[in-house]
């Protein structure tokens, strides 16, 4: 994404009725899953940075997060984040079972899709 629509996201994330159900739809089912201050949780692809703050704030302060883009990373430190870092999906920079949870949410997976028409894919 550009870094006009990274700006656009962080001023909706903390009022807009979308982003407050997803965290709380997310911090819910890491509640269910047993999840709490002695668990990390990895946000994996945080963009700005909110739910990842959420989810130290509620639940596991030890969590931490990553995103791929250096327009999202402009905003961690306004969320307060200092566990964040620039990485991929493709390539996630920590060691496996390094978390006790991961999430990933809302993350763009369509870079370098190939976009097909299926009408013409049944030809």
């Amino acid at each position: 994404m550009e870094a006009e629509e990274y700006r656009r996201l962080y001023e909706c994330e903390r009022s807009y009725w979308w982003y407050r159900g997803l965290r709380l739809t997310v911090v819910g089912m890491l509640k269910r899953l047993g999840i709490g201050r002695e668990h990390r949780v990895l946000d994996a692809g945080c963009g700005t940075g909110r739910l990842l703050r959420e989810i130290q704030h509620e639940l596991a302060p030890g969590s931490l997060g990553f995103d791929v883009s250096p327009h999202a990373a402009r905003y961690w430190t306004q969320e307060g984040l200092g566990q964040v870092c620039l990485g991929s999906l493709n390539q996630i920079p920590f060691a496996n079972a390094t978390f006790d949870a991961v999430v990933c949410v809302d993350v763009l997976e369509c870079d370098g899709v190939r976009v097909v028409n299926l009408a013409d894919e049944l030809d």
